[in-house]
């Protein structure tokens, strides 16, 4: 009984503490899923422009103990060994974390251990980080705790609204071009995300299993809408019907147009367990593969990219995950702007 009203006393501090620091268009005082749970903001919908969380102001004395907030990352062995720990902070600043002694943090450290550190809990936990800067880009921890719990659904609803670029046209029945320097072999395309939001899998911990209550995920679908005609871009352009390249169309006849669409989610720790191994990803338009996943390794999805203000529409490529020889591609950015019927 004592320790559940040590709790609550924390949970009651931490929503009279951040009472007045608005760090999301909606928000509420709530704590993780976490045994003991640790107080936090709980971020449920974003700002609709970058930075799209807004952090509570940092604190750096001269000299003295720096209250940091922003986004942990961990690089992590198969072992469970934290080889490297580093903090971004809102202007995507990386300092090594390492102890009072100067050594690395790892995941021996009681501040790790106290965080249910390694995991993938960095993913949608933002941190208060004290300690003393003891270089320009080395922070000597001595204090860690959760300070806002960005929910799935707030994060995914940025996939939302609507993308344009290229697609692959087809070479033959079962092979497309994969260079998009080359604009002949590509077909322009505008796709609409658009709710509603579909819950799938949570993140695993680290691994597929257990996975982690709060870590929430959700696919977003995104219809082609030059799919059958033609559309405006945001450019002015006017983008023709999918359909009308005939042999050259992206989508081979298998694939009906009323299924032209793309299905977007956050898939971390895809291929090791390093927070920077962090894809996004979309499944196929049904038929297009039997059982096929598009991956964009390069990209501004990450967490650290949700806390700074130099965070843009970014231009991510979509490549079939594994090895592919002359399949598919899609080039794929977030616009403003656009939409409505043209004539080529």
């Amino acid at each position: 009984m004592q320790s559940r009203a040590i709790v609550a006393a924390l949970l009651l501090l931490t929503a009279a503490a951040h009472a007045n620091t608005t760090v999301c268009v909606r928000q509420t005082d709530g704590h993780t899923s976490d045994q003991p749970p640790a107080p936090v903001v709980v971020c449920q919908k974003l700002f609709p422009s970058p930075p799209f969380v807004h952090l509570p102001p940092d604190q750096r004395p001269a000299g003295g103990q720096a209250t940091l907030y922003g986004v942990v990352e961990l690089d992590i062995n198969n072992d469970l060994h934290i080889a490297n720990a580093r903090f971004y902070d809102r202007d995507l600043h990386l300092y090594s974390l390492v102890n009072t002694a100067g050594k690395p943090i790892d995941e021996t450290s009681e501040l790790m251990k106290k965080n249910h550190l390694p995991s993938n809990r960095v993913h949608f936990l933002i941190y208060e980080a004290t300690g003393k800067l003891a270089t320009a880009t080395t922070l000597q921890l001595t204090g860690l705790r959760p300070a806002i719990l960005v929910e799935g659904q707030a994060l995914d609803a940025r996939f939302l609204g609507p993308w344009e670029g290229l697609v692959s046209k087809r070479r033959t029945a079962t092979q497309w071009y994969v260079d998009p320097s080359q604009p002949a072999d590509f077909a322009k395309i505008r796709i609409d995300f658009a709710e509603p939001l579909v819950a799938t899998e949570a993140i695993g911990e680290l691994r597929p299993t257990p996975k982690l209550a709060d870590g929430k995920r959700f696919k977003v679908t995104g219809t082609f809408e030059n799919g059958t005609h033609p559309v405006r871009l945001s450019t002015g352009e006017c983008a023709p019907a999918l359909t009308s390249y005939g042999a050259a169309n992206p989508m081979p006849e298998r694939v009906a147009t009323s299924d032209y669409m793309l299905r977007m989610w956050r898939f971390p720790a895809m291929h090791t367990l390093w927070s920077k191994d962090f894809h996004i990803v979309f499944d196929y338009p049904k038929g297009l593969y039997t059982s096929a996943t598009a991956m964009a390794s390069e990209h501004n999805f990450r967490l650290k990219d949700y806390i700074a203000t130099s965070t843009h529409p970014q231009q991510l490529v979509f490549r079939l995950h594994g090895n592919p020889v002359d399949q598919i591609v899609f080039v794929l950015k977030p616009v403003t702007g656009g939409g409505g019927s043209c004539k080529p």
